[in-house]
């Protein structure tokens, strides 16, 4: 299984070869989409109770992780755009 940790240790080689989701991972976690909605997201946060979830293409490629914090923050951005 791969940890959370690993994923983010990963990210930081920015030269590494594009990390493929393992079938276990891919089964204990809703991963995201880049094409997913603020709505999506949040939601699948809800469901699998994570600090972060790794983001895929459709060939289950890892792009990076969103965390909760990266959720809030585009929140917040979206509400100010609409204020404006």
């Amino acid at each position: 299984m791969i940890a959370r940790k690993d994923f983010r240790a990963a990210l930081l080689y920015h030269d590494a070869i594009p990390l493929l989701i393992s079938e276990e991972l891919m089964k204990s976690c809703s991963p995201l989409s880049p094409h997913d909605t603020l709505e999506t997201v949040l939601g699948k946060f809800t469901q699998n109770e994570v600090d972060s979830l790794p983001v895929v293409t459709g060939n289950n490629i890892l792009l990076g992780l969103v965390t909760h914090n990266d959720l809030i923050k585009a929140y917040q951005h979206a509400i100010e755009q609409m204020n404006k």
